[in-house]
């Protein structure tokens, strides 16, 4: 698994996926409501993060009119996962680190 790989989150793209995990299949209003809980962050910043994770095919988007909902395209033990190998590999260079 390389440096590149697809399934390592930045953080505020994490937030945004704990959002959508959490409420299953919520509206955009939804997901940044339940960031600003934790962070004051821009309404059009959650939304450039979601259009950024539906491209990415982490999150899908659902034209339920009159407003789009996203649902999770990828579990959260997947990106655990990934990012547990990301740091097995990148930090202890793919060494056994638990014994």
């Amino acid at each position: 698994m390389g440096k590149g790989d697809r399934r390592l989150l930045r953080d505020l793209e994490l937030e945004v996926m704990n959002e959508i995990w959490r409420l299953k299949k919520p509206p955009l209003k939804g997901v940044h409501t339940g960031i600003l809980r934790h962070r004051k962050v821009a309404y059009t910043t959650i939304a450039t993060v979601v259009e950024r994770l539906v491209k990415k095919g982490f999150i899908r988007r659902h034209d339920d009119q009159p407003l789009y909902h996203y649902s999770a395209a990828i579990s959260a033990r997947e990106v655990a996962s990934a990012f547990v190998s990301h740091i097995k590999n990148n930090i202890y260079e793919g060494r056994k680190f638990l014994s």
